[in-house]
């Protein structure tokens, strides 16, 4: 019979030393809209480092996207796209 596994929380993995980079952020804040059905605190950033694919360990990923400064439209629900290329963007009434 083998041994039961420890309790010991797993290592997180070291901090990488990759500056990040305006093009770094872009890609990030994209490929994390793409698991924005997830709550926060369940976010894969494991899999969000390894599709982003610039070096960035998952550990960094998290607390960079932390950091960033929230998108102007990020709380928007309804877009109004207008002829001359002008955008109008508002929350839905009704939704949080």
């Amino acid at each position: 019979m083998a041994n039961p596994a420890p309790e010991t929380p797993p290592v997180n993995p070291p901090e990488d030393e990759t500056k990040w980079s305006a093009e770094d952020d872009t890609q990030l804040r994209r490929i994390v809209e793409m698991y924005r059905h997830y709550p926060m605190d369940q976010m894969p950033w494991q899999t969000i480092a390894l599709k982003c694919a610039f070096g960035h360990n998952s550990g960094s990923c998290k607390a960079r996207f932390e950091s960033l400064p929230k998108l102007k439209y990020a709380d928007c629900s309804v877009f109004d796209f207008t002829p001359g290329g002008g955008v109008a963007a508002y929350k839905k009434r009704g939704i949080k």
